[in-house]
C-alpha cells in the first residue's frame, strides 16, 4: 500500500492494488485460525469482534482520511506507515498459539504433555 502513493500511471496502481488485495484476502483466513487457537469455544466470539471492530474501524479511519486529504496520494502513506512500526513490534512481543489448543479436547492434551501435531495435505 505504501507503494501505491509513488504510482506513475493507472497500471502500476492497477497492478499494486491487485496485490494489497491478495494481501488482504489470505491473510483473513489465517487471522481466523490464529483466534480460533487463542480462544476457547465459548469466547471464540469474543475475539472475532475483537478482529471485526478493527477492521471496520480501519476501514473508517481510511475512509475519513482519504475524504479530508486533497491529494490522494498521502493517504496510502499514512495508513500504510503503522505497519512498519507494528508488524515488527508484533512479531517480537506476540507468541504463536499452539495449533487447537482453544479446542477442549486438544487443550486437555496439551495438559498432559500431549502434543497435536495433525497438517492438512
Amino acid at each position: 500500500m505504501f507503494l501505491d502513493s509513488f504510482c506513475t500511471n493507472y497500471w502500476e496502481l492497477l497492478i499494486l492494488r491487485l496485490l494489497t488485495g491478495i494481501g488482504i484476502g489470505s491473510i483473513i483466513p489465517i487471522a481466523y485460525t490464529l483466534i480460533a487457537d487463542m480462544y476457547e469455544e465459548a469466547k471464540r466470539g469474543r475475539g472475532y469482534g475483537y478482529i471485526e471492530t478493527a477492521f471496520g474501524t480501519g476501514i473508517l479511519l481510511g475512509m475519513i482520511l482519504a475524504g479530508i486529504i486533497p491529494s490522494w496520494r498521502p493517504p496510502f502513506i499514512y495508513v500504510s506507515v503503522p505497519n512498519w512500526i507494528l508488524a515488527p513490534l508484533f512479531y517480537i512481543v506476540a507468541e504463536e498459539p499452539k495449533r487447537g489448543a482453544g479446542e477442549r479436547v486438544l487443550k486437555e492434551a496439551y495438559e498432559k504433555g500431549i502434543e497435536y501435531r495433525y497438517k492438512l495435505s
